[in-house]
């Protein structure tokens, strides 16, 4: 009986399989752990926050940290289907992004007040850097017009990354998409399909950051930098 122990404990099968329990458990836990704590903060913002507008972007927002870590957790347990969960995963990426500059226009009292907040600032036009004013324009005048170059330049995310979603499902399907082995294979799709997401979601960071610029003294109450960086981490990191 004890030589069965032994020959069980130094088996490499019977070794990988209490890693692998281990492992679940412990991301099972902090998914737990996750959902709880935000749970209790949907629960405060329901009681405490009475604007209805911003309300609703929070709780998006907050809803990004159970989902990840669900997703994470199901990446772990179903390995074959990672890429299926990770598409998932980076397509609320951009609903969180379309809720935070929800977030912003609502807390600064909706479009039509930005508007003419921004058409009421000293500078009549905003300057775009050299690389990117031979696409985007050297200017954009305050107002109606940047406002609607930062709404679709952030908007355009939501719209791109659900398309290189099913792009990657596709491509999947068919064994073209080659995130494993070599994924700089030119002949794969994996390379395509994230230059097509990080310039998207570059110019998506670069129209929040504008609109921050100019709009910095009436978010300046909001904490705009740490929440953006914040948020930004969760994506990044997960």
């Amino acid at each position: 009986m004890t030589c069965t122990v032994s020959n069980a404990e130094e088996d490499p099968s019977f070794l990988l399989l209490v890693i692998r329990l281990v492992e679940s458990s412990i991301a099972l836990c902090c998914v737990l752990f996750s959902m709880l704590v935000t749970m209790c903060q949907i629960r405060a913002q329901l009681i405490w926050n009475s604007n209805l507008a911003m309300r609703k972007h929070v709780i998006r927002i907050l809803m990004m940290v159970p989902l990840y870590a669900f997703q994470c957790y199901l990446g772990l347990s179903l390995k074959d289907s990672s890429v299926f969960f990770d598409t998932l995963r980076e397509c609320y990426e951009a609903v969180v992004i379309y809720s935070f500059l929800g977030l912003i226009i609502g807390y600064l009292g909706g479009e039509r007040h930005v508007v003419y907040v921004m058409e009421n600032k000293p500078s009549e036009y905003v300057h775009h850097p050299h690389l990117l004013s031979i696409c985007l324009g050297s200017k954009s005048k305050l107002g109606d017009e940047f406002y609607m170059f930062t709404k679709l330049g952030t908007l355009q995310y939501v719209i791109v990354k659900p398309v290189t979603a099913l792009l990657t499902f596709a491509l999947d399907a068919i064994n073209m998409y080659g995130e494993n082995g070599n994924p700089f294979r030119l002949d794969r799709g994996y390379i395509y399909v994230v230059a097509i997401n990080t310039i998207s979601q570059a110019l998506a960071i670069y129209c929040l950051l504008h609109f921050y610029h100019v709009m910095s003294k009436e978010l300046e109450p909001l904490d705009f930098i740490p929440k953006a960086l914040m948020l930004k981490a969760v994506i990044f990191f997960t």
